[in-house]
């Protein structure tokens, strides 16, 4: 790999090495391993000369990689952490980081790991090393029971840091399991014999109460209502424009998935690896990650069938988006939507109208979970102020929308369990709080009414 192009210099590095003690003789250099590229320093002299620094890949806009790499050179050579005791324990930590950048793995079930979860693995992992760099210990201190109180002070340590409990829990859990691995003899060759970090340790360490785990009671039937306006008019707008054509602009695909996740309680993850069908899925999509993909029913309607987190369901997505403007060449129904207007109504399938406004070859939704995270910050949450509603993030509209199922019983229990693909238990933990109306409810037959119907007819309003 060319050094220059990550912000190299040889003129800096011998400025540098001339200017403060805290540079040694040596060069910096890049190691590939399997595609990807990671910054070594090399002593000119003594022994362990290769010294890890970082990944190739900047971690922000205001510097290079290089101008980073100096940073940890610097700070690594201040600490003495290659001169003490604590390097051996760090040089496998960063062995165990770049294991995680170029293999991924897999968990205890034998599952691979998502992207997502590899980086949260990561993160925690540093997390540890920075404690190490701070707070010296070695490999082999690693085998006795006083280990355990170092982690305690490393746990209250992230609780003064402010850290959430379930984030503490997590971060101790991916620990245990880098220590696990040391004594595998296959995957860690026996670097230590023992350690002592138990699950019993860990979840004495912190206990995420019941009350943590509660979802935020936000909800509201106004708000849900105005939400679903909000996303409507928008989505509607969009439809009108296209039929009309004239070009929308790529952001305004927020407000489609926003609606969906109102109406149908989606995960933003599972509508953004929405295939068209079985056979794009089947060929384009990434195993260690949940997919979802289209079918068509008989009806000229659309199944939803989705696999995320190890759990399958098939939601019916049927929502039609309305419009006065009569749309050309695309399934669509017509009916007379107010009487004493004489205004007919042009329905069509929501799934036909993002399909048709934002085509794709595979997928269905043309964006990436950040780009789209950016979008709803910068046209929902700006915009229109969603932070008074308490919406935070995409997956509160998902709360929103099991809140409201909830609150006014037009699905059942069961079926609500179904339609999310969440456990009734985990509905039950998680949102339906202390309410005494709710837990009363919860426990009858409620019957499935139709949703739909009444919120189109809240979203029929003449514009």
């Amino acid at each position: 790999m060319d050094k220059e192009q990550y912000g190299y210099s040889k003129g800096l590095l011998r400025y540098l090495q001339e200017s403060e003690e805290t540079i040694p003789k040596g060069s910096f250099v890049i190691v590939q391993r399997k595609g990807c590229g990671y910054w070594y320093f090399n002593k000119s002299s003594g022994k362990n000369r290769l010294i890890y620094l970082c990944s190739v890949k900047s971690r922000g806009n205001e510097e290079s990689s290089f101008h980073n790499s100096i940073k940890i050179l610097k700070d690594k050579l201040k600490k003495g952490t290659t001169k003490t005791n604590n390097g051996k324990l760090l040089k496998v930590i960063d062995n165990y980081i770049i294991q995680l950048c170029d293999e991924g793995g897999s968990n205890k079930r034998g599952v691979e790991r998502t992207k997502k979860t590899i980086q949260d693995i990561i993160s925690h992992i540093r997390k540890f090393r920075e404690y190490v760099i701070s707070n010296p210990v070695s490999l082999k201190d690693l085998e006795k029971e006083s280990f355990k109180t170092y982690m305690s002070k490393f746990t209250s340590e992230m609780i003064e840091a402010g850290l959430s409990k379930s984030t503490i829990r997590v971060t101790i859990i991916h620990i245990k399991q880098f220590l696990d691995e040391l004594v595998e003899p296959n995957v860690g060759k026996r670097k230590i014999n023992y350690h002592p970090i138990t699950s019993k340790f860990v979840k004495s360490q912190i206990t995420v109460s019941q009350r943590d785990k509660i979802k935020p009671n936000f909800y509201t039937e106004d708000k849900y209502y105005n939400l679903l306006n909000i996303c409507g008019k928008e989505v509607r707008t969009v439809w009108r424009n296209h039929i009309k054509g004239v070009q929308n602009p790529n952001h305004k695909v927020v407000f489609f998935t926003s609606l969906l996740q109102l109406i149908y309680g989606f995960r933003i993850g599972e509508l953004l690896t929405t295939y068209l069908n079985y056979d794009l899925m089947k060929y384009n999509h990434n195993k260690k990650s949940g997919y979802s993909y289209l079918t068509n029913t008989d009806d000229d309607g659309y199944i939803l069938d989705i696999y995320w987190k190890r759990k399958r369901g098939s939601v019916n997505v049927d929502f039609d988006v309305y419009s006065w403007v009569k749309p050309i060449d695309i399934v669509h129904k017509e009916e007379l939507i107010k009487e004493h207007h004489k205004k007919v109504t042009y329905l069509t399938n929501i799934i036909d109208v993002v399909k048709k406004v934002y085509s794709n070859e595979s997928k269905l939704l043309p964006t990436n979970p950040d780009t789209l995270r950016k979008w709803f910050k910068r046209y929902l949450i700006e915009d229109y102020k969603l932070t008074d509603y308490g919406i935070k993030q995409t997956h509160d509209l998902r709360d929103m929308m099991i809140n409201f199922e909830l609150h006014t019983q037009k699905t059942s229990f069961v079926d609500l369990s179904q339609m999310t693909r969440n456990d009734t238990s985990t509905i039950e933990e998680y949102y339906l709080h202390t309410s005494k109306e709710l837990s009363i409810s919860k426990s009858k037959k409620l019957k499935t009414k139709d949703r739909l119907s009444e919120i189109r007819k809240l979203m029929t309003e003449e514009e």
